[in-house]
């Protein structure tokens, strides 16, 4: 067997076996992550921009969850919606942003708010690309 063969096999193996170790290890975490989102509507209010969400969120622990949800969107500062793309999520009724998550995987409704640009324009009719969830508290 040539130099090449005897280390290609033990290389490819091991890459198998790292994607799949992330893959189960992403798949298993206790903590919620967002695993789909649908843009709902935006609109302004003084100087706070206001873009509504659907959420889907997995919750692969047994017990529920409380977490505050952040996002960041530099596409709708170029437009000019937003000042800052710093978004932190609210309840839909805009009364807190701790958010509680039920085990399993279930769709919330979230408002993002952040400061308002000026301009009453959405980059485009998707949900923040980045969105980060952090744990606050199990229920």
């Amino acid at each position: 067997m040539s130099k090449i063969k005897r280390w290609f096999l033990p290389v490819i193996a091991g890459g198998l076996l790292a994607v799949l170790a992330v893959g189960f290890l992403f798949h298993y975490s206790t903590n919620p992550t967002v695993v789909d989102g649908n843009f709902s509507d935006f609109w302004a209010d003084g100087d706070k921009a206001y873009i509504k969400c659907y959420l889907c969120i997995a919750n692969n622990s047994d017990e529920a969850k409380t977490v505050n949800i952040s996002a960041e969107s530099a596409e709708d500062v170029k437009v000019g919606l937003l000042k800052d793309k710093a978004l932190k999520a609210y309840d839909e009724n805009l009364e807190t942003t701790d958010i509680v998550i039920s085990p399993g995987t279930d769709s919330y409704t979230v408002v993002f708010v952040g400061e308002f640009g000026g301009v009453l324009r959405k980059a485009d009719r998707l949900p923040p690309n980045d969105i980060y969830v952090t744990v606050r508290d199990t229920v």
